[in-house]
């Protein structure tokens, strides 16, 4: 998609001016996902992106876009517009619960290596109250990293960063001592990137804490955009047509009973074509789950139920190789 500075000859449509605050955050997606991958080549980096401008796009915002917010000099609060947002991040506290375990104690055993500071990263950090309050607990003996698709005023002791789960930023390899993800992961597109990306960002002898989540797709996901552009994007002639014709077939193994087979369209299918393969990739770790591998390195994963709704399961996973 190409974004130019907009000139229009007529006072513009409700719908003009969707199409090009669309165009804009896209280009801008687009942009930051380039940043996070380096020289990777990500094989559903298009629909990353399209998710990304979806679930950013709120509707209800989009009817409050005027002329002036498409200028060239508006972008940045056309971009802030859509980027802040109030999402509450969870305590200590929850994250323990959720984690089945005392993770200001894991931290305790990092630092008595005596390797010098603790890095810490939790994925889908929200306002990054889980981190802040590691920080001011640990000061200079912890580095605290968050990431999140929206800025929701993350405190200046977290080093933040703008992006999603699947795409960790490139240099992010081998460098944490410890993973956390929490009533996050069930937000995410594919899911089973998101898991294998923590994989490679944990260090030798690190942790990670990681709920598997259920399959919520994104409260402000925009199902009108997402279907406009997802036909410019697969040369669908309408959105008519993407609702009809686009489709994912569930797999057989998850039909229980032959009522329940289904077929999902449009948004739906776009959504869970990377679920019901996540789901067998955990079946396919082992049926205790007990192994997991990623090219030569080696975790070993227990799994803990939790209380969380949100959350039903956490994936305890140390790196051993």
């Amino acid at each position: 998609m190409r974004t130019e500075t907009p000139t229009f000859e007529k006072q513009p449509t409700p719908e003009e001016l969707e199409n090009k605050t669309a165009e804009i955050m896209y280009e801008f997606f687009n942009k930051r996902l380039e940043q996070l991958a380096g020289k990777r080549e990500i094989p559903n980096f298009k629909e990353l992106n399209l998710y990304w401008t979806c679930i950013a796009l709120d509707a209800e915002k989009l009817k409050n876009i005027g002329p002036d917010l498409v200028q060239t000099a508006n972008r940045d609060t056309l971009k802030n517009l859509f980027l802040k947002k109030d999402y509450i991040g969870a305590p200590v506290d929850s994250y323990n619960k959720i984690a089945g375990q005392n993770l200001a104690a894991i931290i305790e055993q990092f630092l008595q290596q005596d390797t010098g500071a603790v890095h810490i990263a939790d994925l889908g950090c929200g306002s990054g109250t889980f981190l802040d309050e590691m920080k001011n607990m640990y000061r200079d003996d912890v580095e605290c990293f968050g990431v999140d698709p929206f800025d929701s005023n993350v405190p200046d002791t977290v080093n933040f960063g703008l992006g999603l789960a699947e795409v960790l930023p490139e240099d992010w390899d081998e460098k944490f001592d410890m993973i956390t993800c929490f009533e996050a992961s069930m937000y995410f597109l594919d899911k089973q990137r998101a898991l294998q990306e923590a994989l490679r960002a944990v260090k030798p002898g690190g942790k990670i804490f990681y709920g598997t989540g259920a399959n919520n797709i994104a409260k402000n996901f925009n199902k009108n955009l997402f279907e406009k552009l997802l036909a410019a994007q697969k040369g669908f002639s309408s959105q008519k047509e993407v609702s009809e014709k686009y489709t994912y077939e569930m797999p057989k193994i998850f039909v229980k009973e032959k009522e329940y087979e289904r077929t999902f369209r449009g948004s739906d299918a776009f959504y869970t074509q990377y679920y019901f393969p996540y789901l067998q990739y955990l079946e396919s770790i082992d049926k205790e789950r007990t192994a997991l591998t990623l090219d030569t390195r080696e975790f070993t994963v227990q799994r803990h139920d939790t209380p969380d709704m949100w959350c039903p399961e956490t994936l305890q996973i140390e790196r051993i190789k």
